[in-house]
Order: C-alpha cells, then sequence, then structure tokens
C-alpha cells in the first residue's frame, strides 16, 4: 500500500515524500498496514457488544488481565444460557498495571433482552472485579480501530474466545417481526 492509502492528508503533508523511502517511514507504514489489517477484522467479525474491566486486584501482566476476563465472561454467559463470542485485548496502564478491552457477539433477540444481558454481565463484573461498562456498539468501524490501536502500539496480548451456552434455532422461536434472527442458529 502506499503512503497515501494508510495516513491522513495532513500527515503526508508534514513528512517529506522521501521520508517514506526510509527504514523508519517504512516500519511506521507497515505497522499503519497491520492496523488496518486488524480494523477490517474486527469490522467484519460484526460484534454488537463493547465492553472495558478493570480489577480491584491489579492485573499485573496482559495474560491475567485476559485469564481474568475469559473466566468472568464464561461464568456469567453459562449463568444465563448465553453462547457468544469474545475478543479481548489487555492494555497497560501508566503504572504497569493492565485492564481488558473486549467485543462481544452476543445475538440478543431483541434490544430488550440484550439490554439484559447487558445488566447481567455489568454485574457479574461489579461483583468479582470492579470499574466496568459493557455498551452496545453504535459505531463499529470507530470501537474497530480503538481495540486495533493497542493490539499495533506495543503487540499487545489478545484473545478470541468461544462460549457455548443455550443454542436456540429459528423453529424453536416464535416469528416475530421486531425479533432479530440474523444471530439465529440453524440446526
Amino acid at each position: 500500500m502506499q503512503p497515501k492509502d494508510l495516513v491522513s492528508q495532513e500527515l503526508l503533508d508534514k513528512v517529506s515524500p522521501e521520508w517514506w523511502t526510509t527504514e523508519e517511514g517504512c516500519r511506521f507504514l507497515q505497522k499503519q498496514e497491520l492496523k488496518q489489517t486488524w480494523v477490517n477484522l474486527l469490522a467484519h467479525l460484526n460484534f454488537d457488544v463493547w465492553f472495558t474491566l478493570t480489577f480491584r486486584d491489579s492485573a499485573s501482566s496482559a495474560g491475567l488481565a485476559i485469564a481474568r476476563t475469559v473466566r468472568l465472561l464464561k461464568s456469567a454467559c453459562k449463568e444465563i444460557h448465553l453462547e457468544c463470542n469474545a475478543f479481548i485485548v489487555a492494555e497497560e496502564h501508566r503504572n504497569g498495571t493492565y485492564h481488558a478491552h473486549g467485543l462481544m457477539r452476543v445475538c440478543a433477540l431483541s434490544k430488550e433482552f440484550e439490554q439484559d444481558i447487558l445488566r447481567h454481565l455489568w454485574q457479574c463484573a461489579l461483583d468479582k472485579y470492579g470499574r466496568n461498562s459493557f455498551t452496545p456498539i453504535g459505531k463499529r468501524d470507530a470501537v474497530s480501530h480503538y481495540v486495533a490501536k493497542y493490539l499495533t502500539k506495543n503487540f499487545a496480548d489478545y484473545r478470541l474466545v468461544g462460549f457455548k451456552g443455550l443454542r436456540l434455532n429459528s423453529s424453536s422461536v416464535v416469528q416475530d417481526p421486531k425479533l432479530d434472527t440474523r444471530c439465529l442458529g440453524s440446526e
């Protein structure tokens, strides 16, 4: 890819054209290309929930932050028989501890059901670890950019996980035009 495909016009105007061919310029472009690849992948996976999870008892490593998040989501999803997928990335605080950001696909059948799921996840996280948020994704591309920034910033630790719960199929659900059936599994 060319610099014009990966960076803003403002940055192109500030940097001389020769810089892009230097070793530093090439490394920068490679990182930008990797970031754009992550953005495209994450946006393509159609996650519908964005979350942040911090820990009362500090997580001293990215692996610990991710492991705690996986355990929490697995337990919380099992309690309500929810099948979901999550992409989790650990972000380091200035003090060297970590918190987790993540994207989830919960495939709620309605907005009311989605709110119930998010409320349950939030309460489980609050009880176990402390401050957190679970929010429906409004702008998928913006959230994908944010997560990709941390993936490429320091080549962060990340994990893609799936949790099995109750699997619905379209024949077991009364068809209601207000329901979002895109996520129903077919048996």
